[in-house]
């Protein structure tokens, strides 16, 4: 991964070199004998191989075929460098030797894939642009509200015309009695004394009169009881 030299401190080489040094030399995560300072590359598989490590000797090279059909052998030195990475806090400013550890080249590149490296990277990325982290904003004052003054009444009052009172809906118009209705009523009457006489049947009568007129019509009721000579108190 790139390196921002700018986010280290002065001293990162010498704090570096000191991690790789107590480490012996070796990957901390996979064991990985790793080229020691001023070791050429030659040195590093011959003692890597005298060691008996085969299994570290077999990665110092690949064989690789080319199109023409010929093999032939790649040697991998990049595989071999020995690294000093910041975990587990990811942020390079905080070099406590608790947070150093010395890794090969591979196992400091798949650190540095990881989610957890990768949002922490850009979070401190966001940081140093000038967005707030969190542990920022909970350790500073709460902001306090600005008092403001209440406005000044106004020297010149503006007299403000009150509004009319808004007129009440009219009242839709009772229905009338017609004329036509009236012989009606006149009919049903003279149809309803021919059945009791008026003194025997009151009662009755003005039942049926208020069951045959029934509803908002009051005034076609007062007419037929009027009509019929009963009282309708």
């Amino acid at each position: 991964m790139p390196m921002d030299r700018s986010l280290y401190p002065a001293n990162w080489e010498q704090i570096a070199l000191e991690v790789k040094a107590e480490a012996g030399w070796r990957c901390k995560w996979c064991d990985k004998p790793c080229r020691e300072p001023g070791e050429e590359w030659h040195q590093t598989v011959s003692r890597i191989l005298s060691s008996g490590e085969l299994n570290w000797y077999l990665q110092t090279r690949d064989g690789e075929t080319n199109a023409m059909g010929e093999t032939r052998m790649v040697e991998r030195p990049q595989r071999f460098v020995l690294t000093t990475a910041h975990y587990p806090d990811h942020d390079p400013s905080n070099c406590d030797r608790g947070n150093l550890v010395a890794l090969c080249s591979t196992c400091h590149t798949r650190l540095d894939l990881s989610p957890s490296a990768l949002a922490q990277k850009r979070q401190i990325r966001l940081e140093r642009e000038g967005q707030l982290s969190l542990l920022t904003l909970l350790d500073s004052p709460p902001v306090q509200p600005t008092a403001t003054a209440p406005p000044a009444p106004n020297p010149h009052p503006v007299a403000v015309p009150a509004k009319p009172a808004a007129a009440p809906p009219p009242k839709p118009p009772a229905p009338g009695l017609t004329e036509d209705r009236r012989r009606s009523l006149e009919t049903q009457a003279a149809v309803l004394l021919k059945m009791a006489t008026r003194v025997a049947c009151s009662q009755r009568l003005t039942a049926e009169c208020k069951r045959a007129v029934a509803g908002p019509w009051l005034e076609e009721r007062s007419a037929m009881l009027e009509l019929l000579g009963v009282s309708h108190d």
